[in-house]
């Protein structure tokens, strides 16, 4: 397999982790209504506490930022690079991916888009009792080493690039346009 690498012409790259540092932290909270950022961030990271993905852990450390200690969840379902979704406090709490939230509430379409349309980065989507009333965006920074690699690749025989990741389609083209990668390839799941 070794020997074969030396032929390859195509690199695919994960992004999170790989090109990323992996280390996601929470960088806003947009509200849409009837509730606090405070209060969102409590529900959301209580949720998120029992899911194993990179950006729930950083919300549950923001939710305990902003709130400290948070409740248990209850009948908690986590859908692996979707989202999860449980009850907080007898609040029914969906975060997740755009399509993760409209299909657990049964939503609109046009309402995730509209407030999809002002972010490039990672963004989660916030429910609480069928209703959409927060986005949560992440920040994660790029590996230094990541565009030194990448400006070595043509060197070495490489003449195609693809980022791979979950995240939105418009992150994936910015990280892969910030690194030199030749095309990013979004909302893919594990």
């Amino acid at each position: 397999a070794l020997e074969r690498l030396s032929d390859a012409q195509i690199a695919v790259f994960d992004k999170t982790g790989t090109i990323t540092e992996g280390r996601p932290h929470v960088s806003g909270v947009t509200v849409l209504d009837g509730m606090s950022e405070r209060e969102i961030l409590r529900l959301a990271g209580a949720v998120e506490q029992r899911a194993g993905h990179l950006m729930a852990r950083s919300t549950v450390e923001a939710a305990r930022a902003a709130v400290g200690t948070l409740p248990m969840p209850q009948h908690v379902r986590e859908s692996p690079g979707r989202g999860v979704a449980g009850d907080v406090d007898g609040h029914r709490v969906v975060i997740g991916a755009r399509s993760f939230v409209l299909e657990q509430v049964g939503l609109d379409p046009s309402i995730v888009t509209a407030l999809d349309r002002d972010s490039a980065g990672l963004r989660a989507f916030v429910a609480i009792d069928e209703a959409l009333r927060a986005a949560v965006d992440y920040d994660d920074q790029v590996r230094p080493s990541a565009p030194v690699l990448l400006r070595r690749l043509p060197s070495l025989g490489v003449r195609r690039t693809l980022l791979l990741s979950g995240d939105n389609q418009r992150n994936a083209d910015a990280v892969a346009r910030l690194v030199g990668i030749g095309e990013g390839i979004g909302d893919l799941l594990p």
